[in-house]
């Protein structure tokens, strides 16, 4: 589990995905989010813009050739919350996701991303989306 310390999540994360991001001829969208997540609460706004610019660059060429994955939808939506641009345009990436049944796990993974963002940014959209999250993972813990 994190312990809250992004530095060493930083470090950490540069050092166990150096050969991982790129595998199989692919690269990694999400070790990008994670850093640039990392990157973000530091302070490292620059360093962080620019990963999560490459993930929304991974993302969108996954998603030309599968533009109803849920997991890619969402992943998508958490690079444009980290760059902070097309809010709106997030949350409806996240709502697609929902309705196309993205796994809990993925949901709830989503929803501490945020919470971390929301950190920094304080971004009402960005509560909003959380509380969505929340309510769609409480709902599919029921069924």
């Amino acid at each position: 589990m994190f312990n809250g310390n992004f530095s060493e999540a930083e470090s950490l994360l540069l050092e166990a995905n150096k050969l991982f991001l790129k595998e199989e001829g692919r690269y990694n969208y999400w070790v990008f989010i994670n850093l640039a997540i990392a990157q973000n609460k530091l302070g490292k706004l620059e360093e962080s813009q620019r990963n999560a610019k490459r993930a929304l660059e991974l993302t969108t060429k996954l998603l030309k050739t599968a533009p109803n994955n849920p997991q890619y939808l969402a992943n998508h939506a958490l690079a444009k919350f980290i760059t902070h641009e097309e809010i709106e345009s997030a949350i409806k990436l996240i709502e697609s996701s929902l309705l196309l049944s993205l796994p809990v796990e993925i949901a709830r993974s989503g929803k501490e991303k945020l919470e971390i963002l929301n950190t920094v940014f304080k971004e009402p959209l960005i509560s909003k989306t959380i509380k969505m999250l929340n309510e769609y993972i409480t709902n599919r813990k029921a069924e």
